[in-house]
């Protein structure tokens, strides 16, 4: 009799543990907290099979098809969904991104979405963006800024007319901006929501979903990225930022490395196709903020640059009055210049062609004749040769002056034509960046001094 109660017992004790186990929430949706593993066709048809095993303890997702198939990702604290997408797997969890919205040192959670997909026996990663990401920044320097962003992502996949695939992204945006700067503007709030669809087209041959518009590549201190070479070998490039020593690190093997110095913050993040572009926030000044856009490869097995620009600039205050009193903000300003790069196309001769829009504001109270606010597109196109982007060519003539630190050196020009990068600046064509690739260099032309081409540029190197 009494080994019948103590069965009873255990049997009730086993179901309420079952049960109270049972209500618990699952962080993988329909899937079990435990290892998980899924069956998926492979872009060839084949079935395979992936597991997912989170690790909870040292902070990492791992998924594997093989003991040689293995991708990971740190950070990781839960699963909150998986999806299989006709061949692709949508894994969504939760993770940290640094510096968003608060400072560099400081992680802020968002949730992140892979999609992977197996052929010929190997796991790919096709992307790895941000799906879900909410921001505060505090009113921390005076009640002169308060911000709040909230973003949220879906995705759905669709066959295109050639039998690939488009992924499509519906991103919710809203948030409120509220800046007390100046005595006219106090406590003025600006709210805004936006809704909008991005595409993303599938490069069989890359294994890659790419064309992303204004889409972050999730970055974190060790960011691993699968592109394609040139000549249509899988690489992985490394892209590491050092917040203590503000050094970014672009890296293909410990020989083949880019070193960009001086660097604030890493903004974005894109991959088009082989291509992989970072911006990037530099030292700029009292007022000022500055940023700049490399554009690396990989062909040969080497890493290479094919784009080094001045990519943004902001100013705001009195300028030429700052020695004035304006306590009424009569003389403020700003002014804006920003080069965002959009989209790549396949050109039909093999070669590729880059879009990007120039974007340039100018708005003071004063000089009013200067406010202008304008929108332009630019075309990229690859020199596979030089391996570089540039928007045209351009003859230059006569005797210049081509200086870097503390070096000088007079070059005199009969006409030649050079490719050439033309950006244009605040003010119009005055003021326009013009960049030369002279002899295997990028050299700038300086505003100020038409005669004087400074350079070699080398920003990464």
């Amino acid at each position: 009799m009494r080994n019948i109660v103590i069965t009873v017992c255990l049997v009730v004790f086993a179901f309420i543990c079952y049960s109270c186990n049972s209500s618990q929430k699952n962080p993988f949706g329909q899937l079990p907290i435990r290892d998980t593993s899924i069956v998926v066709n492979s872009l060839e048809g084949e079935p395979a099979t992936v597991h997912i095993k989170p690790d909870y303890v040292n902070k990492r997702l791992t998924i594997q098809l093989s003991p040689s198939e293995v991708d990971s990702f740190i950070d990781f604290t839960g699963g909150e969904k998986i999806k299989i997408l006709d061949k692709f797997i949508s894994v969504s969890y939760g993770t940290f991104i640094y510096g968003a919205g608060t400072t560099y040192d400081i992680k802020t959670p968002v949730t992140a979405t892979l999609f992977l997909c197996v052929s010929k026996g190997h796991l790919y990663k096709a992307l790895d963006v941000i799906s879900y990401q909410e921001n505060y920044w505090p009113d921390t320097i005076g009640s002169k800024w308060t911000a709040y962003r909230l973003v949220k992502a879906d995705f759905s996949l669709q066959h295109d007319k050639s039998g690939g695939y488009q992924l499509t992204e519906t991103e919710d945006e809203k948030g409120i901006d509220r800046h007390l700067s100046d005595s006219s503007d106090s406590g003025k709030c600006n709210n805004y929501k936006s809704l909008d669809t991005m595409r993303y087209q599938f490069d069989l041959r890359d294994k890659l979903f790419y064309f992303a518009i204004e889409r972050n590549i999730r970055y974190d201190a060790d960011t691993s990225i699968a592109i394609s070479s040139l000549e249509g070998e899988a690489e992985i490039i490394h892209v590491k930022y050092n917040y203590g020593d503000r050094i970014l690190t672009i890296q293909l093997s410990p020989s083949e490395l880019i070193n960009c110095t001086d660097i604030m913050d890493i903004e974005k993040i894109k991959v088009f196709g082989p291509f992989i572009s970072v911006q990037y926030d530099v030292r700029g000044g009292s007022g000022v903020g500055r940023g700049e856009t490399v554009i690396i490869f990989v062909s040969s097995g080497k890493l290479c640059k094919a784009l080094n620009i001045e990519s943004l600039q902001t100013d705001a205050g009195e300028g030429d009055y700052s020695g004035t009193d304006d306590s009424l903000g009569l003389y403020y300003g700003e002014d804006t210049f920003n080069v965002n790069f959009l989209y790549m196309q396949k050109l039909k001769n093999g070669g590729y062609e880059l879009t990007a829009t120039q974007y340039e504001k100018v708005k003071f109270r004063r000089d009013t004749d200067v406010n202008h606010e304008n929108l332009d597109t630019l075309k990229f196109t690859f020199d596979k040769e030089d391996g570089i982007f540039y928007t045209g060519y351009s003859s230059l003539q006569g005797s210049f002056v081509l200086q870097g630190g503390v070096s000088k050196m007079q070059k005199v020009f009969a006409g030649e034509k050079y490719p050439e990068i033309e950006i244009k600046g605040h003010y119009g064509s005055d003021f326009a960046d013009e960049y030369f690739f002279i002899d295997g260099y990028w050299y700038d032309k300086d505003r100020f001094n038409k005669n004087c081409l400074d350079g070699p540029l080398e920003p990464c190197n």
